[in-house]
């Protein structure tokens, strides 16, 4: 019995398969949506022309995988609800009642995105005017509104971003943007006095609305080269520096809002990076690359610009009996380590100056001292034969502040010398004082 019914059923969903739409039917991704039109005995549900869902006297069974613990059945109003929609779930679906109440109705479903919240961007702030931009992630579906005071001054179509110009008379006006879908709409208050502030037609780009979130990679770049961002805006979006906007992407067109990055910042529209040429330290700080249509993402990278290494020297200082000493010296020690090494093996390790004793029995030995810093290393190889020869050329600018010491040390020496001498003067003369004194009252004695 339960084989010819199921016969029955696949019978059936052929003869309805190329039945008219009579309802359209609108849900949002992640809530539910409820089919109007009962089964309560016995019938199906179909999705596509293909049995999901089955009630034989009051026993509901869900067929299809993909809806299980999605879809359920009311044995009290025989109605079908789909639950945490997805956008797969569009199609047309068939309410087939075979017994009680017999009816088959079909329905467009329609799944659509929630409604993204908008954000707004201050392009640019003119003496008379300000630039606004209204934007949400990228849908086919959306909508975008700008209001002045209630009233609609602008509307898009299917879009991702709608930019609108207000002039300096109406920055009191009360603004906001609206994203909508055929379902529901969000909105955003931007308030364009506090936003369009400007110093008589110097550029001005404010993030208005953003998501704060941690820095997801650290990049490293050394001054007067180049860094390209890893994350692509292909189509429509931006490039923030600690929360200012300073290139913007749209349709395939790319401007450069911050005069600090002018002939500096480009654009791949190819590949869709951003590279910022001739680095300087000031570009150190958190940058967020903001796709807002195809690739959709937004991902903030922290830069840190470094000094070059330029130049990494190494001298004799002195010669002493059968030892050598040998100075390391670099001219940017920022963030920077000095290794000596003998074959492979690391003698010491220290800052921007470091010396090493060598033996005359290790002259023939490898030696080496590298810098090092989180982005690169340059490396001096020392031919220790050669420079600790007796013609080889000395540095002795390492006594100059061994000479000053004992200069002053000396110094100290002979003023304290002196002053214990006169003291010891002063101490005879009182003592003769004295001695004169005693005399002379004893001969007033007598």
């Amino acid at each position: 019995m339960d084989l010819q019914l199921r016969i029955l059923f696949f019978f059936t969903v052929i003869m309805f398969s190329a039945e008219e739409v009579k309802s359209e039917l609108k849900g949002v991704e992640g809530r539910f949506i409820t089919f109007p039109d009962p089964v309560l005995e016995f019938g199906f549900l179909t999705f596509q022309g293909k049995t999901i869902a089955t009630v034989m006297e009051g026993e509901f069974e869900v067929l299809e995988e993909t809806y299980k613990d999605r879809l359920s059945w009311n044995n009290q109003t025989g109605l079908f609800t789909i639950r945490v929609l997805q956008r797969a779930d569009s199609g047309v679906y068939v309410t087939d009642s075979k017994k009680g109440t017999v009816s088959s109705t079909s329905h467009q479903l329609t799944v659509y995105e929630p409604a993204a919240a908008p954000v707004v961007r201050t392009l640019k702030v003119k003496a008379d005017s300000c630039t606004l931009l209204c934007s949400v992630n990228g849908t086919e579906e959306m909508t975008l509104l700008w209001y002045k005071d209630e009233k609609i001054l602008k509307r898009s179509g299917p879009a991702v971003c709608l930019p609108l110009t207000v002039q300096k008379q109406d920055f009191s006006s009360s603004y906001r943007c609206a994203a909508a879908n055929p379902l529901e709409e969000k909105s955003l208050i931007f308030d364009a006095t506090a936003s369009c502030r400007g110093d008589g037609g110097t550029s001005s780009n404010t993030v208005v609305s953003s998501v704060s979130e941690k820095a997801k990679t650290d990049l490293k770049g050394v001054e007067g080269r180049s860094i390209t961002f890893p994350d692509p805006v292909l189509e429509f979006g931006f490039l923030t520096f600690e929360g200012k906007t300073i290139a913007m992407v749209t349709d395939g067109e790319f401007e450069v809002l911050e005069e600090t990055y002018k002939d500096r910042l480009s654009w791949n529209n190819q590949t869709g990076l951003f590279t910022i040429r001739v680095l300087q330290r000031a570009d150190a700080g958190v940058y967020v690359t903001d796709s807002k249509k195809g690739t959709v993402s937004s991902t903030s990278h922290q830069l840190t610009v470094y000094k070059p290494l330029e130049v990494l020297k190494v001298y004799r200082e002195y010669m002493w009996l059968d030892d050598c000493w040998l100075e390391c010296w670099l001219n940017n020690y920022e963030e920077t380590t000095l290794v000596w090494y003998k074959d492979d093996e690391i003698l010491k390790q220290t800052g921007w100056s470091s010396s090493i004793k060598v033996h005359r029995q290790d002259f023939n030995s490898s030696y080496r001292c590298v810098a090092v810093n989180p982005v690169e290393e340059k490396t001096v190889r020392v031919n220790v034969t050669t420079l600790c020869s007796s013609d080889a050329p000395q540095t002795w600018w390492f006594l100059t502040p061994l000479l000053a010491f004992m200069a002053v040390v000396a110094f100290c020496i002979i003023c304290s010398t002196i002053r214990r001498k006169r003291k010891r003067e002063r101490e005879r003369e009182r003592e003769t004082a004295n001695q004169h004194s005693y005399e002379a009252c004893s001969d007033e004695a007598v």
